[in-house]
């Protein structure tokens, strides 16, 4: 009972305050408490921000830079299908307009690649990068020989070395 006694005593400096400091006492709690929950969102935005700079600048532009490499190629292959069928035609105004096409978008797809190539960051990457160098040569060199095929009017090779690039990067 002293205990609880010594409690209440211990209190009664607080007991003896008057009721505009008593308020004012609550109020500097409250505003403590506010400016600390502020505090802390303030940190927690900024971390989140470097969060998202780091997120957008590591994974989403190689992302996208991988994107313009593939949407190039697939180009490319569309240009090829017109290629051969406008080299059957005899329409060759419009098989080196393709094939201008298709040197633009080479063009376009090495930088993108070549910029992921200057993002790629871990191992996992690095060795993607050399497995698909691995076969881009070897395609390109079918495409090569799919370009004189055709000029040489030979389309059944034509065919079969479109067959053999396309089935490149399919694996």
């Amino acid at each position: 009972m002293d205990e609880l006694a010594r409690g209440v005593d211990g209190m009664k400096w607080f007991r003896n305050l008057k009721i505009s400091y008593k308020i004012s006492i609550a109020c500097m709690i409250f505003i403590l408490l506010i400016v600390g929950v502020s505090i802390q969102g303030i940190i927690s935005s900024r971390r989140s921000s470097k969060d998202f700079h780091s997120f957008y600048s590591e994974r989403f532009i190689p992302v996208r830079e991988l994107y313009t490499t593939m949407k190039s190629i697939l180009e490319i292959e569309l240009n090829m299908i017109q290629e051969f069928y406008s080299a059957q035609k005899g329409d060759w105004d419009e098989v080196n307009r393709s094939k201008e096409k298709s040197r633009i978008l080479t063009e376009a797809y090495t930088r993108s690649w070549n910029a992921y190539k200057n993002i790629a960051s871990d191992e996992r990457e690095k060795g993607m990068i050399r497995e698909w160098e691995d076969l881009v040569v070897p395609a390109r060199n079918l495409r090569m020989k799919y370009y004189a095929a055709l000029e040489e009017k030979n389309y059944i090779t034509a065919e079969r070395d479109f067959s053999d690039w396309k089935n490149a990067f399919e694996r």
